[in-house]
């Protein structure tokens, strides 16, 4: 018995009566039994491919796309489904059409519709808009086969509107029937649904949407990842929780990309399994929260304490009067951190508090040297002055004295609690107390090769020819990347490597 047959009969046990002759807006108005006849039927399709067997249904028709937005992989995925079924394809261009010269949308929709099957439409450009132009053009339709001036009435299939992209989340989701093997496999599995950005797109949120709102069927744990301002639509969001629900599954949104990786199954889209491998092996998470905290305001000044305990300074670039930028700030100053800022347009309302900065003490930046001068003479082996690009030098010393010179240094300081500036850079922060400590003079390899690691020693033997790209050691010594990573954080905290751009290293001294 051929798989086809075995499928065919599985579809007659489906109840589907109520999905001819109606159309395909979106995921969550189908049944579950329509769902799998879907699958079913794809299923079945590939199979008839795979063995050279005719797919074809109709055997002649004409298939209608239009598509209001750009698309390359929707419009060939449309054009070839309709040619597997048998169907020609005439894609309707607005520009060389009536619709120029002022046809309406009703007027359209029945002029393209004469003996036409099926019409795909992709309208995804504009919030609330896209789902409303395709119902306006089916109900069109509808009035025209009602009023008999149709013969026939055309199938609406959605190709991605502003609510949901079906036929996407549908392909893919039955690739994940076939990954995990089999529907009854999926109960449990994580899919984290993380933002894609999108040049097109303000606010790409149709896939999400879908994903959201068919995953969620199957039993499975969908957290979505999306930045504030980019929130999907409340009703979305409430089908997909009625679906965990309903099934055992779960759902939830975070902020991060990080939280929403953790123990993931599925990372959606695939352009991100990069950024998920790379947190999974070198990543760190580090927070003062228990797992699974929720993010909120009120956490994000503690998130950014740590982040500038951690750092050696802060640079606010913009930030308006009521900031958490200028929270961030506050906080480097009580911990000893230096305070950059770089100066604004003063008739600026998102410069008001960099600006206020500069007003307190904070050290003015102009270029990237202005940070790097600062700790010049704490990392002489890391720092140069004549590495400085000529183009990035910083304010003419007289210029800057004079700037300084204006300033009431002591009440800054203890406003801000910033360090004092003077001539010798060690012995000020000495006697302020920071944790600033240089990096290691460079080692003499020969004099440390007993106390090196085997895996150290390794990697040392593979830069005796002189420098060479991370890969290429990783490639010589058969390290795995996580163990070479840390390995050559060792050696470079030791003096004996160091790093150069293009993801180079080379031993020090050379």
């Amino acid at each position: 018995m051929s798989k086809t047959v075995e499928l065919a009969r599985h579809l007659s046990t489906l109840n589907i009566n109520n999905m001819y002759k109606t159309d395909f807006y979106w995921t969550w108005d189908k049944t579950d039994d329509e769902i799998d006849a879907i699958f079913t039927v794809a299923d079945a399709l590939r199979d008839l491919r795979e063995r050279n067997k005719s797919t074809r249904v109709f055997d002649s028709g004409l298939g209608i796309s239009i598509f209001r937005d750009n698309s390359t992989r929707t419009r060939f995925s449309f054009a070839s489904a309709c040619n597997l079924l048998g169907l020609e394809v005439q894609d309707l261009d607005e520009k060389k059409s009536q619709i120029a010269h002022g046809e309406t949308v009703r007027e359209t929709a029945n002029m393209v519709s004469f003996m036409a099957d099926v019409i795909g439409i992709r309208d995804d450009m504009f919030i609330h808009q896209g789902h409303e132009y395709q119902k306006t053009f089916m109900d069109a339709l509808e009035e025209g086969y009602r009023d008999g001036i149709l013969e026939q009435r055309p199938t609406l299939v959605n190709l991605q509107c502003d609510v949901d992209h079906p036929t996407q989340c549908m392909a893919d989701m039955l690739h994940v029937i076939h990954y995990f093997g089999g529907v009854e496999n999926l109960k449990g599995k994580k899919v984290a649904m993380t933002w894609a950005y999108s040049p097109s797109y303000g606010k790409p949120l149709s896939v999400p949407q879908g994903v959201i709102g068919l995953m969620t069927r199957f039993g499975m744990d969908v957290v979505l990842a999306h930045p504030e301002g980019y929130d999907v639509m409340p009703e979305v969001e409430e089908i997909a929780k009625k679906n965990a629900a309903a099934t055992g599954g779960s759902y939830k949104k975070v902020a991060t990309m990080e939280e929403a990786f953790d123990g993931a199954d599925i990372v959606y889209p695939v352009s991100n399994r990069a950024l998920f491998r790379d947190t999974e092996e070198y990543g760190c998470i580090l927070s003062e929260f228990a797992p699974g905290t929720p993010p909120a305001k009120w956490t994000f000044p503690k998130r950014n304490r740590i982040i500038s305990g951690l750092s050696c300074g802060v640079l606010v670039v913009e930030a308006p009067e009521k900031s958490g930028a200028l929270i961030t700030a506050r906080l480097a100053a009580e911990q000893g951190r230096d305070v950059f800022a770089v100066p604004g347009n003063i008739d600026q309302p998102s410069f008001v508090g960099s600006n206020r900065l500069l007003r307190d003490g904070a050290i003015m930046v102009s270029s990237g040297w202005d940070v790097l001068s600062e700790y010049e003479a704490l990392f002489p082996d890391k720092i140069r002055k004549e590495d400085a690009p000529a183009h990035q030098t910083a304010y003419p010393d007289e210029v800057r004295k004079a700037a300084e010179a204006e300033k009431p240094l002591l009440k800054v300081a203890q406003k801000l609690r910033l360090p004092r500036k003077n001539e010798n850079l060690k012995k000020d922060l000495a006697h302020q107390g920071i944790d600033k400590t240089p990096c290691a003079p460079y080692s003499d390899v020969g004099s440390v090769r007993p106390k090196l690691s085997p895996e150290e020693q390794t990697i040392v033997d593979a830069l005796s020819g002189g420098q060479r790209l991370v890969d290429d050691v990783i490639a010589e010594t058969g390290l795995s990347t996580g163990k070479l990573l840390s390995s050559l954080t060792m050696l470079e905290l030791k003096g004996i490597i160091r790093r150069l751009p293009g993801k180079r290293i080379v031993l020090s001294g050379k």
